[in-house]
């Protein structure tokens, strides 16, 4: 065999030896839990292992060959299906060892499981507001120590009965270990034992909460009134329907807490949000009374409208464009909400570089004018607004730098329909028309 024909079987072994390796490190990781799954340290570990396999593998096909060389009718052929064919018998072997001895995580009707979990601390104990992730937590931790996963203690699933607090979480159940525990971390002073008496695969029965559990408290138990108790359920592993309604309920319900914090000393453009269209048209009315109840209201949206935080001036103009007529005190405000809109798009065009489509300032001017138009289209309808001065000096600043997107696809189209509309000015040949 020539040494050509040795270098390539000792490559192709040497590649058929990575892609093993990997394959068979991968498996075993499932099966055995040497390391988190889904990890990045994980990965690298499994690209390492791989490449390592590929040397090894690389030097053993040379060794073939070498042994194989001085046989009758040795070749490429026979020397590499010799040593390809010991690399797959090994990886096979080594694979059945370690499916014989594999920490498979339990199914239900074919799907993977979840442990969920409440804990019930005693009376008088408050749960970690804004946990730390390294201190915080809770594993499922198998007799056997080989399997280690972990679930994150979520501050905003703990809600409190009658001084009672109760802690809901849930972790991948990847074990069939027989013998589990629970540890429970609630900071770097509480750690907390629970022995697990759940079947090693579970069925339909564990769906259903466990008993309450009392942690571990070694010799010296504590009295009953000082406990930490907890019961567990099988689930299905995943989002549900049931998480998704959880934790809306949860969402809502911190919302209204922050909402009723609120009150009349409250600045408006912490209300403001509580006036757009995805609010519940409860918190709508009750915010809108907060406003428009102040005797310097106006004074406060103005500055609001024409500031410098674009969230904020574009919800003020949404106010604006949502509130029952008359609003005539609102007159002024728009039109001075509408001059500021043109000198932003003058300070755009005088620092735009030439050919530029999309130069700074030119976002901030479409959100605005996006909702100066609605509420300047409120205030002609009900409170006998003109706004088309500020208007025609927008279409014009506009018109300036046809190369810039945002002016030209929205600004200036829609300026120019609103001025033909209540002007009759007809639009020049360069103004687009609408989609």
């Amino acid at each position: 065999m020539s040494a050509s024909a040795a270098f390539l079987t000792a490559a192709v072994t040497g590649v058929f030896g990575l892609i093993a390796t990997g394959i068979v490190t991968s498996a075993l990781n499932d099966w055995l839990h040497f390391y988190p799954r889904g990890d990045v340290g994980t990965a690298l570990m499994t690209v390492l292992i791989s490449a390592a396999g590929g040397v090894v593998f690389f030097i053993f096909g040379y060794v073939v060959s070498s042994i194989v060389a001085g046989q009758p009718g040795a070749g490429f052929a026979r020397a590499a299906g010799i040593s390809c064919g010991s690399v797959l018998a090994l990886s096979v072997a080594v694979l059945v060892i370690g499916r014989s001895r594999a920490d498979v995580p339990p199914k239900i009707d074919g799907k993977e499981l979840a442990l969920a979990i409440e804990l019930r601390p005693p009376t008088g104990f408050t749960p970690p507001q804004r946990p730390d992730e390294s201190t915080t937590g809770i594993n499922v931790l198998p007799a056997n120590h080989r399997t280690l996963l972990f679930g994150p203690l979520n501050h905003y699933r703990a809600k409190q009965v009658d001084g009672q607090w109760t802690i809901s979480t849930k972790v991948h159940l990847g074990t069939s270990a027989a013998e589990k525990v629970l540890v429970v971390r609630l900071g770097p002073d509480t750690t907390l034992t629970f022995a697990l008496p759940l079947r090693a695969h579970p069925d339909q029965r564990d769906t259903e909460w466990s008993a309450w559990l009392e942690a571990d408290a070694g010799p010296a138990a504590p009295a009953p009134a000082k406990k930490f108790r907890l019961r567990y359920r099988v689930r299905g592993w995943g989002r549900t329907n049931e998480d998704f309604e959880a934790e809306e309920a949860q969402k809502a319900e911190a919302e209204q807490s922050r909402f009723d914090a609120l009150g009349v000393h409250t600045p408006i453009a912490e209300l403001l949000p509580y006036t757009r269209s995805n609010a519940s048209p409860k918190h709508v009315t009750a915010a809108v009374q907060l406003i428009v109840s102040r005797p310097n209201y106006v004074d406060e949206i103005t500055a609001l409208m024409v500031g410098d935080t674009d969230k904020s001036a574009v919800m003020a103009l949404e106010f604006v464009a949502q509130l029952p007529p008359p609003q005539s005190a609102l007159l002024p405000p728009v039109a001075a909400a509408g001059r500021d809109i043109a000198r932003r798009i003058r300070e755009t065009n005088a620092n735009a570089k030439a050919g530029e489509d999309y130069p700074a300032g030119a976002d901030s001017v479409f959100q605005r004018f996006n909702a100066w138009l609605p509420a300047v289209r409120a205030l002609r309808q009900t409170s006998g607004g003109d706004f088309t001065p500020e208007l025609g000096e927008i279409l014009k600043l506009s018109r300036l730098r046809p190369e810039t997107f945002l002016f030209t696809d929205f600004v200036r189209r829609k300026a120019s329909q609103a001025m033909k509309e209540w002007a009759g000015a007809e639009p020049l040949p360069g103004d687009l028309p609408a989609p």
